[in-house]
């Protein structure tokens, strides 16, 4: 009779052994690591073939040792090994929906990727809640069918609730829409309100006109402290205290920002009360950059090249690409104001005389000669140009780029190791990212007052320094890719290490070349339209770097850098920099909480035992 308790007794413990369901968590764990961590190669594939190794010897000793169990351990064991088969089955989707091409399979592939989430998130929770229980009941010799049910119970609720948080997430991260509910003023001055500031050729003041103890002055006197430690004269005053002050400058009332440089005023009424200010407090940047801009600078006009499948405001354009409409809004931050100008306004005769700068923004028709020779003629006689190309795209401009002493050959860049996440794809290998930006002016923004500045780059090609034009024209790379990129010379966004090679490429130019009369001419180009598109603008980076790009090309020497060495600039997400406080943020410290709870409720249970 003993001997065949102490069969059964053994048979019981086998059967709820944690080394099966510990091999199959470490195999989800090695797994993950795989798939977010590691880049493929070598390493990863080991790492994948040793998981896979894991979890079949889990699930196959799982099988084994079940044989010969009780009822009650035998149901129990069924349980673990319902959700060791339900990670495999989510794994298995998670493979498939790698393998779908989710552009032209949208459908597929969020069905696939839902059912791999579920698949393996809930199977998952459960196998490691039933592991825990598993262990005191091993120790004791029995099996609580009770307790068993109510784990099961709680962690799928649990799952299932964690699980619609995570769908909500990933489905307004798909479903771009955005509500700005905030009332609150920016507590510091923008990027490109601080370069407009200290690119003023004379003395800035802003006059704050607010009654003593006003609440909407406690609520901007942070952002306007900023812009007098940036230079700018801050004075708070009273307008019915300082009426030759207020007759002089128009205002009429408290709740007014008055802005001056030299003979140059501008005033804006924010409001008294907190009341009237709510809806334009949050605009206070927006509203200081644009007053700014015109007190510091002359008007000018910048003539946009269409006719040739440019980006423009509020459209897709071809493709589905995204608008230009933005630019504006860096246009008013430099006092400019927008024409457009095509082949049947004029360009295949001259660039109108009061351009002040010309913008070629992504077209992908070609120009006609003439329009060409136009803007040949334009560059020749000093003008300023901002010419933003794409790869692969036939846009007959050869001839004006080799005056400029430079190429876009029709190959694009990508990075298989560091780059932007979007799409979940490969095609994300060619959204990449400069953080190397030299010290001159029309990368200010970049150098100086952007500590974490990231400039941000969607299928963008490649330039390429040439001999054979102008002799004069002084040609800066501003911006360089990050040193794993390469040209990706058959468009498969794999490296080849046969035929591609990992360099730092060039992005971004800048060009200077003198004139007979006047002062030098100018030129920014980009190998990538996307870098001031609309979508792009919002990141900061880029709508200072717009800024500081047009102020240079408008002539501005106040501020004006060296064509110095290259600096590093930390970025503000990357794969490498980040995975140590991401996963030690989602992982990490929750793991740390829950252990702390175990340890105190243990040692509650130990304490009533001794009690």
């Amino acid at each position: 009779m003993s001997g065949v308790i102490g069969r059964e007794t053994r048979s019981r413990r086998r059967a709820l052994s944690p080394l099966p369901g510990g091999l199959v968590l470490l195999a989800m764990v090695l797994f993950f690591v795989a798939e977010r961590l590691l880049v493929p190669g070598p390493t990863r594939l080991a790492v994948l073939v040793v998981a896979a190794s894991f979890g079949a010897l889990g699930l196959l000793l799982k099988i084994v040792w079940r044989r010969g169990a009780e009822p009650a351990t035998a149901r129990f064991t069924a349980a673990q090994l319902l959700t060791m088969v339900g990670l495999a089955a989510g794994v298995a989707c998670y493979a498939f929906y790698l393998q779908v091409p989710e552009p032209e399979e949208p459908q597929l592939a969020a069905i696939l990727l839902i059912l791999s989430l579920l698949g393996t998130l809930v199977p998952l929770m459960v196998l490691a809640a039933l592991e825990a229980v598993s262990l005191p009941m091993r120790k004791a010799g029995f099996v609580e069918p009770l307790r068993v049910r109510q784990t099961i119970a709680t962690v799928v609720v649990l799952t299932f609730a964690l699980a619609s948080l995570a769908f909500l997430n990933f489905s307004a991260s798909r479903k771009d829409v955005r509500f700005d509910l905030s009332y609150a003023a920016p507590n510091k001055p923008s990027a490109s309100t601080l370069s407009l500031l200290e690119s003023a050729s004379q003395e800035v003041e802003i006059l704050l006109f607010f009654e003593r103890g006003s609440p909407v002055l406690a609520q901007i006197k942070d952002y306007f402290d900023a812009l007098g430690a940036k230079g700018a004269t801050i004075r708070t005053l009273d307008q019915a205290l300082d009426y030759q002050l207020t007759e002089q400058l128009g205002v009429s009332r408290n709740g007014t920002i008055a802005y001056r440089s030299g003979h140059r005023t501008e005033t804006w009424f924010l409001g008294r009360f907190n009341d009237e200010a709510r809806y334009r407090i949050k605009d206070v940047d927006q509203e200081s950059r644009d007053r700014l801009a015109k007190v510091t600078r002359d008007a000018a006009t910048i003539y946009r090249t269409v006719g040739h499948g440019e980006r423009q405001e509020g459209r897709m354009g071809e493709a589905g690409r995204i608008g230009a409409g933005r630019f504006e809004q860096l246009a008013k931050a430099v006092n400019g104001k927008l024409k457009s100008i095509g082949a049947s306004s004029g360009l295949v005769n001259e660039v109108p005389a009061d351009a002040d700068v010309v913008l070629i923004h992504g077209p992908t028709a070609r120009f006609l000669e003439a329009e060409v020779d136009a803007l040949l003629a334009y560059q020749k006689r000093g003008g300023a140009l901002m010419v933003l190309l794409d790869p692969q795209t036939d846009h007959g401009l050869e001839p004006l780029l080799e005056q400029l002493n430079l190429s876009v050959p029709g190959v694009m860049v990508a990075n298989d190791r560091e780059y932007v996440r979007q799409s979940h794809t490969q095609a994300d290998r060619n959204f990449v990212f400069s953080r190397s930006f030299v010290n001159h002016r029309a990368a200010q923004s970049l150098n100086s007052t952007l500590r974490r500045a990231v400039l941000l780059f969607r299928e963008t090609g490649t330039l390429e320094r040439i001999e054979g034009g102008d002799s004069q024209a002084h040609v800066t790379f501003l911006a360089r890719s990050r040193p794993n990129s390469f040209v990706d010379l058959d468009g498969d966004r794999e490296f080849d290490e046969a035929s591609e090679q990992r360099r730092v490429l060039n992005l971004v130019a800048a060009v200077e070349w003198p004139v007979s009369k006047g002062p030098k001419g100018r030129a920014i180009v980009a190998a990538d339209s996307d870098v001031l598109a609309d979508d792009m603008v919002t990141n900061e980076a880029n709508a200072a770097f717009g800024l500081d790009a047009l102020i240079w090309l408008l002539g501005d020497e106040t501020a004006s850098g060296s064509s110095g060495g290259m600096q590093d600039v930390p970025i503000r997400h990357t794969r490498e920099e980040d995975t140590f406080w991401f996963y030690g943020s989602t992982l990490a410290l929750p793991a740390l909480i829950l252990l702390f709870g175990f340890g105190f409720l243990r040692l509650r249970r130990q304490r009533g035992r001794t009690q």
